[in-house]
């Protein structure tokens, strides 16, 4: 059962000689506090029945905010109940707090996040980051439609339970690997954080999973293998220019994004040179 406590800081008081009332949310024997936003004269108090005495306005005011809020509080419990999820102090009040903040779905605000970023390619960022977050989008409308049905969520409803779904979910159906995982989670972690800066949410939920990557031992070609790609002719002509940028790549050491900067920088100057080649090479090369 879920139990709510008003109380007030009597050794706290605010400039006009009030104490500010708090609620104390109980589950399972674990709590969780918050502000109420409203403050009484601690003659006023009654601490055994948790409201206001007297028959001022103010103190009446107070009271029937409290009996609502305690009302919302175990409203929003059953909730959290029926949507099958962990019910929790936390949670409970984590909810509460997001009542009243901007909605947005955590889709939206992910495709107003790569919208700005793409403007930023060859400015500040590469299109490979650009690229990754595209992909990255994708995943997570992927996964709310295979485990949720839905065509967005809420922000405020991208919980720890729900990114747990989402690791699980592309370890297992999309057979990702768990650097790979951590990659993609990281980066919707990118796009919480901004929702944070919104006010849209007051925490990010990833911050509560523990994500590390593995070391990996990705080996090299040798000489040999490399001669053997430069004779290798292939059928199609953008392959052709994928291996010979490849190939760069590995005897002048010069890293790929490197490259497709350059190929962007000539693009945008209408070279003609490399058409189309830097988004084939972060295809493939990905």
């Amino acid at each position: 059962m879920v139990s709510v406590l008003f109380f007030i800081k009597r050794k706290k008081l605010l400039k006009d000689g009030t104490a500010s009332i708090f609620a104390r949310v109980t589950f399972n024997r674990i709590s969780a506090e918050v502000a109420t936003g409203k403050s009484v004269m601690p003659s006023h108090w009654v601490a055994t029945k948790g409201r206001a005495k007297g028959n001022t306005l103010a103190n009446k005011q107070i009271n029937a905010f409290l009996d609502q809020m305690e009302y919302t509080l175990h409203d929003l419990t059953l909730q959290i109940q029926r949507a099958g999820k962990q019910v929790s102090a936390k949670r409970i009040l984590d909810k509460y707090k997001n009542l009243n903040a901007p909605k947005m779905g955590i889709l939206a605000l992910y495709s107003e996040h790569n919208k700005e970023l793409k403007e930023l390619v060859g400015v500040t960022i590469a299109l490979a980051t650009f690229k990754r977050h595209e992909t990255s989008l994708k995943l997570l409308q992927e996964f709310l439609a295979y485990k949720y049905h839905a065509k967005d969520v809420q922000i405020d409803e991208v919980d720890l339970e729900m990114l747990q779904k989402y690791q699980h979910y592309l370890m297992t159906v999309r057979h990702n690997s768990n650097n790979t995982t951590v990659k993609y989670l990281k980066n919707l972690g990118k796009v919480l954080n901004l929702g944070v800066s919104r006010k849209l949410i007051t925490a990010s939920p990833l911050e509560e999973m523990k994500l590390k990557t593995e070391a990996v031992d990705r080996g090299f070609l040798t000489k040999d293998e490399l001669a053997r790609l430069a004779d290798k002719k292939f059928e199609v002509e953008r392959l052709e220019q994928v291996r010979d940028v490849f190939l760069f790549c590995c005897y002048t050491f010069v890293a790929l994004t490197n490259v497709c900067l350059i190929i962007n920088k000539l693009q945008t100057n209408n070279r003609g040179i490399g058409n189309g080649l830097e988004t084939t090479c972060l295809h493939h090369f990905a």
